[in-house]
């Protein structure tokens, strides 16, 4: 291209120059013939003529311009904007001559642009606004080397004045300074210890992707980048790439780039941290992390956690209580794991309920493997939702218990307690994910719920002391699979019988439900697969099992829906979908 040379300032290192060159005229090249003006000009340059690709010292790039290279001439006949190519021969180590062929009608004094290259200029089309412009996408296809940036991205423009003699031939008034459009930034990558080698560089603006300066492609993973970059003036700029599994990212604010000068940044990134978030059953979006999120990991300490964002980190144990003070929000990183040998409880409400005044929800990442366990205590709050997790309650009491609305989209829950595995005070939701709720408690429920539970997906398992599911309100049904089992009785007076599977109305659409009533174990009776009022919908069918035949849905069915207001299914097996 051209001699060209940026010298640096320090580490976003600025330095000056652009590409300048001066233009004189000369005799037309006999090579260009046919119809229109005969143009010629020659280039002065500094530097080597003979160019293999940009070179760079400690401080500088310079690059010169080789035999073959070609530039845009752009001006106007008659109001009709014209394009034309001008095509550089290297005389010497100081200058070049461009020739071309323009447009007949174009008379002396007439305005030009010079833009190079020419293959980066809407050349196509006359008829489009864009004609005559560098294209949208003209640094498009970068592959982070200064090879390419010399051969096709180091935009440079200049403006002169065609001299057109008596004798039908043209020139240049007078010098033309060519002025770069970029700026080429060198980008050593790093995260702080090692180097980051990737085959990929996205450089983007004020943390839009879609506001994309650059997507560079090496085809050997690489932790140096040479990028040619659209001057940018006071604004944030970041900087991602993908290394083995993980994203890293660089952002910065402030940033300016000045076209025509050379930058050199080392730059210390960081592994982006996203996790997974639902928004309806099986829609979710990965959202980062925020720069405000508190890591946990190693000793955490008992007491209060304030409102925020806190990201579970390798192991965590906490021995104690955890009080929000706040809704919270807990990333439980894959891999990761916290052990809280306590409760992690709600906080105390405006009226004086001591664990419903705050919310907490709980979130995993991709692979789902992070894990929450409670030791010795429950998980308590106003609101409690699960994205995803791995989340144990080994020695609960009341295990799970919520004051408003309990919500899983994903991950596995198992949860046990010496009154209830689950307790809702009110609503239950499941659209994924897979529930254990287990009570150890002769007259305790695995799930009880005052509100309706609303199961749409995943798999959901209550096991009773004594009804698998206790409902004051409605269970509706409409995917999944639920299973229901009573809890068995062991003899005694207290416990002659077995519990119910499910107790309370019930409403099924789809999915599979399965209730199993307990058993006696002495002179009691065994429990009901269902007490409580059934309703089926269309084309829903429920199997009534016997002793001998526990799974009854291989034989045709008791009732088929749409059906409403069935009674107690006394028989202890019961089989809907």
């Amino acid at each position: 291209m051209k001699s060209f040379r940026y010298l640096t300032i320090a580490v976003l290192s600025l330095m000056t120059a652009a590409c300048s060159s001066d233009i004189a005229s000369e005799q037309p090249s006999e090579s260009h013939q046919g119809k229109g003006i005969p143009f010629t000009a020659t280039i002065n340059m500094k530097g080597s003529a003979t160019r293999s690709a940009m070179t760079e010292s400690t401080s500088t790039i310079s690059a010169v311009w080789e035999t073959g290279d070609e530039l845009a001439l752009v001006y106007e006949v008659s109001g009709q904007k014209q394009v034309t190519k001008a095509t550089m021969t290297v005389r010497d180590d100081k200058s070049a001559t461009i020739t071309a062929t323009i447009a007949e009608g174009v008379t002396d004094g007439t305005s030009v642009k010079l833009l190079y290259p020419y293959d980066a200029v809407n050349s196509e089309d006359p008829g489009d606004a864009a004609y005559g412009t560098i294209k949208e996408d003209a640094l498009d296809g970068q592959d982070g080397t200064l090879e390419t940036i010399a051969e096709k991205y180091d935009l440079c423009q200049g403006d002169g004045i065609f001299a057109v003699s008596s004798e039908g031939t043209a020139s240049l008034k007078a010098d033309v300074t060519m002025e770069s459009q970029i700026a080429i930034w060198k980008l050593t990558l790093t995260d702080g210890t090692n180097a980051l080698k990737t085959q990929q560089l996205l450089v983007y603006q004020d943390g839009d992707p879609e506001n994309m300066l650059v997507n560079a492609l090496l085809s050997e993973a690489s932790n140096v980048f040479y990028v040619a970059v659209p001057a940018v003036s006071n604004v944030e700029i970041d900087i991602q790439a993908p290394v083995d599994d993980n994203t890293y990212i660089y952002s910065k604010k402030g940033v300016t780039l000045e076209a025509g000068k050379y930058y050199q940044s080392t730059v210390t990134m960081e592994v982006v941290v996203t996790y997974r978030v639902y928004t309806a059953k099986d829609t979710y979006t990965d959202e980062t992390v925020p720069s405000t999120a508190t890591t946990l990991t190693g000793a955490v300490t008992p007491g209060n956690l304030a409102a925020g964002t806190y990201v579970v980190s390798g192991t965590a144990t906490c021995d104690g209580n955890l009080t929000l003070t706040g809704d919270v929000n807990l990333i439980l990183q894959d891999g990761a794991s916290l052990t809280v040998n306590g409760s992690i409880k709600g906080g105390v409400d405006e009226e004086g309920n001591p664990n419903y005044a705050y919310s907490l929800s709980i979130y995993g990442q991709e692979q789902g493997t992070g894990e929450l366990t409670i030791g010795v205590g429950d998980i308590v709050g106003k609101n409690l939702t699960i994205h995803g997790g791995i989340i144990t309650i080994t020695n609960g009491e009341q295990g799970i218990e919520t004051g408003g609305t309990f919500t899983i989209y994903d991950g596995t829950v198992n949860t046990t307690g010496s009154s209830y595995g689950i307790r809702a005070y009110g609503t239950m939701s499941v659209y994924g994910g897979k529930i254990t709720a287990t009570s150890t408690d002769i007259e305790a429920e695995g799930i009880l719920a005052d509100g309706t539970i609303t199961i749409s997906g995943g798999v959901v398992t209550a096991k009773g002391g004594a009804y698998g599911i206790g409902m004051k309100g409605t269970t509706i049904i409409s995917g999944g699979t639920v299973t229901a089992i009573g809890g068995d009785g062991n003899g005694s007076e207290e416990n002659e019988s077995g519990g119910d599977g499910y107790n309370g109305n019930l409403t099924v659409t789809g999915g599979t439900f399965t209730a199993t009533g307990g058993a006696a174990n002495g002179p009691g009776e065994n429990g009901s697969g269902i007490s409580g009022t059934i309703a089926l919908g269309d084309g829903i069918n429920l199997y009534i099992g016997t002793k001998s035949e526990p799974d009854p849905s291989s034989a045709d069915p008791s009732y088929t829906g749409p059906q409403e207001g069935l009674a107690t299914i006394e028989s202890r097996y019961v089989v809907i979908k």
